[in-house]
């Protein structure tokens, strides 16, 4: 179980770590110019978690290890499911999915572990507050709806401290365990009803324990055991206020604010403490002595707590700076093992550009370009990095850590785009003869069943013509993509025309398989202007976004209707295909506007060759001058959230095995770590 365990309080040196000048270098420029890192969070600094091969069923990679409390209720509930013959349920927790959809990430954790058919697996972000329920397409969709909305009310409570993070997994666990069928409403119901009870009953019950331990202690025992609690309470909190001191020298005040705040906090409840005692001292009536002792020992036992919380978050940060050296070791061979990813993104970039037209190429033709501007600022990072660490100013060098691991990152899912819109675009030119034979058909049935339609003739003139660009769309310079949005609606227009025609099978049938079809494209179209804004989402503002959702809700009201209600279907993928046109466009706009304003961007950190601000406020990681700001940045304690717009996680299952799913189509064969595809994901 990767679960943290609690280690002793340790003391910094007095001394902070190298010289006053040398610590404000890389960290006080980054503090200065840097109001949106997400990386540098202030809850605890969460790591982005890349998809992973999963060593056991629970898995707890949470800079807080917030399952620690609940392993073994957990494991528990796991043996459950397992014993209930149907299913396996995988859980793994972590601090962010880095911006990945979170279906996709748990799909690739999935097949990373090698999970079967029969395994679920619950991912969730803690700092994103994102979750996903991961499933092969087999599971039917009341399990993983049931899964879902489980999980999705459990963190929810998690979310707000009103429930342990670990109910989540055991709630999924009581959904795959629960009955199916005509009879599950009225089970369900029982059950909540004997679980209130139940839980009612514990509360009373346990409440009713702890006031009878007390009860069967005499006064003079409780009030003993609250002055020595006091003593110790008291020790604690000068304990800490010296360990406060040795942390603002080794970290700096802005990543010990929370300390200190819950600190003086700590020192006014001892306060209050120490009086309840005087008052204890100074009264002769036992009720009076044996009510102050008692809440004695509730101010030591909460407030102990509290700084005992604080103290293995001190040992992280302090872990934090002794992995630095070696953690800028391996980004530097990170960065360099992406270099030759680049060239080869540049010669691909340029292979598609001799068979496609540019417009095919717009959301990834300046990802090779954006993605170096990006390696050369992470091996510039490393490098103030390694000076830092030269200079001993360990903190600085965290921080050069995190702007290294964002940029990479964003390079790396950059490089990737040019990859996936190759295979993209070879998918697409393979689908023109099929879409060109289905809307053949349409032709034909025009001809035989509506002859003298004029209307429907009209309708199959465009149509011809249509068919006769697509059949070029796969020569070089040819837009296949294009080519499929036009067949698509030329086919929507005949198919509407000929439904007086055709009978109510036939005409489900074919709905089906078109609205797959354009649901398909969509989908693609949706997730290559994600990745376009996500790459760039630091320029890319509101508007752009705002078209994109709606887009995205759209296309998922359409799945939902489906066959049974296909005009409103057909019609609801008309409006996103609209919407999803307009969100490119104004994210060019958004993207030009920047580029065509340098004064926006501050350049160079340390001249040629230093960091590219530019690229990284490109890229959301830094904010820049333009007229969009993340959040402030913060490093240690404090809160500080992202707010990365998500697409493709927010509620709609995926099916056919590709993000926002279709209507039925897709391929559910087999492979390594079993067919997914079937899961389904979104926020808390």
């Amino acid at each position: 179980m990767q679960l943290g365990l609690p280690r002793p309080l340790t003391h910094a040196s007095t001394t902070p770590s190298g010289p006053p000048g040398r610590r404000r270098g890389l960290r006080t420029l980054l503090t200065a110019l840097l109001v949106g890192l997400g990386m540098l969070t202030g809850a605890g600094g969460a790591v982005a978690d890349a998809p992973f091969s999963m060593p056991q069923p629970l898995v707890d990679t949470t800079t807080d290890q917030v399952l620690a409390e609940s392993t073994a209720q957990i494991e528990a509930a796991q043996v459950q499911v397992q014993d209930a013959g149907d299913y396996w349920l995988w859980v793994v927790y972590v601090d962010s999915f880095d911006g990945v959809d979170p279906v996709e990430w748990a799909d690739e954790t999935a097949r990373s572990s090698s999970l079967n058919d029969e395994d679920l697996l619950l991912a969730v972000a803690v700092e994103d507050r994102a979750f996903a329920i991961s499933a092969a397409q087999s599971v039917p969709d009341g399990v993983v709806n049931g899964a879902y909305d489980a999980a999705r009310t459990a963190l929810s409570q998690a979310a707000s401290g009103s429930a342990p993070w670990g109910e989540a997994a055991v709630a999924v666990a009581d959904s795959l365990t629960a009955p199916s069928g005509a009879a599950t409403f009225f089970v369900v119901a029982a059950i909540v009803v004997v679980v209130l009870v139940l839980v009612l009953f514990l509360y009373y019950r346990a409440s009713k324990k702890r006031r009878a331990a007390l009860a069967e202690q005499d006064t003079q025992s409780l009030v003993d055991r609250s002055g020595s609690e006091l003593v110790a309470l008291d020790d604690q909190v000068r304990t800490m206020q010296e360990e406060l001191g040795f942390a603002q020298a080794q970290f700096g005040t802005e990543a010990t604010i929370e300390l200190s705040r819950d600190l003086q906090a700590a020192t006014e409840r001892t306060t209050h403490a120490f009086q309840l005692r005087r008052q204890l001292e100074e009264s002769s009536d036992e009720a009076i002595r044996r009510r102050c002792a008692e809440e004695i020992l509730a101010v030591c036992e909460q407030t102990q707590a509290a700084l005992e919380a604080h103290e293995d978050r001190l040992d992280e940060m302090r872990q934090a700076q002794q992995d630095a050296p070696a953690a800028l070791g391996r980004l530097s061979e990170r960065a360099e093992s992406l270099l030759p990813r680049v060239q080869s993104a540049r010669e691909q970039v340029a292979a598609l550009a001799q068979r496609y037209p540019a417009t095919a190429l717009e959301t990834v033709q300046d990802n090779p370009d954006r993605a170096a501007a990006l390696i050369d600022s992470a091996r510039a990072a490393v490098a103030e990095g390694q000076q830092d660490v030269t200079a001993g100013d360990l903190a600085a060098a965290v921080e050069a850590t995190r702007v290294v691991e964002h940029a990479l990152g964003q390079a790396e899912s950059l490089l990737d785009g040019v990859a996936r819109a190759e295979q993209d675009l070879a998918n697409a030119g393979a689908r023109v003869a099929s879409a060109i034979a289905s809307i053949s058909g349409d032709v034909a049935d025009a001809r035989r069943l509506a002859a003298t339609d004029a209307g429907v003739q009209a309708l199959v003139t465009g149509a011809e013509d249509s068919i006769a660009r697509a059949s070029r769309a796969t020569d070089p310079g040819g837009d296949p993509l294009g080519a499929l949005a036009e067949l698509a609606q030329r086919e929507a227009a005949l198919d509407g025309a000929l439904e007086p025609y055709r009978e109510a099978d036939e005409i489900a049938r074919r709905a089906q398989a078109q609205l797959t079809e354009r649901s398909q494209r969509l989908t693609s179209q949706i997730q290559g202007i994600d990745a376009f804004i996500s790459a760039r989402r630091g320029v890319v503002g509101p508007q752009a976004r705002t078209e994109l959702a709606e887009a995205l809700r759209l296309m998922q009201q359409a799945q939902r209707r489906g066959p049974a209600d296909h005009k409103a279907a057909a019609a609801d993928l008309t409006q996103a295909e609209q919407h999803a046109t307009r969100a490119h466009q104004l994210a060019q706009q958004d993207v030009s506007s920047w580029q065509s304003t340098p004064q926006q961007v501050p350049g160079r950190v340390g001249g040629t060759g230093g960091v590219d601000l530019g690229s990284l406020v490109l890229g959301g990681i830094l904010a820049g001058g333009g007229r969009r700001r993340g959040p402030s940045v913060r490093y240690g304690y404090g809160s500080s959230r992202g707010n990365t717009i998500r697409f493709g996680g927010s509620g709609g299952r995926s099916r056919g095995g590709s993000r926002g799913g279709g209507f039925g189509g897709g391929s559910r064969g087999g492979g390594r770590g079993g067919s997914r595809g079937g899961g389904r994901g979104g926020r808390f």
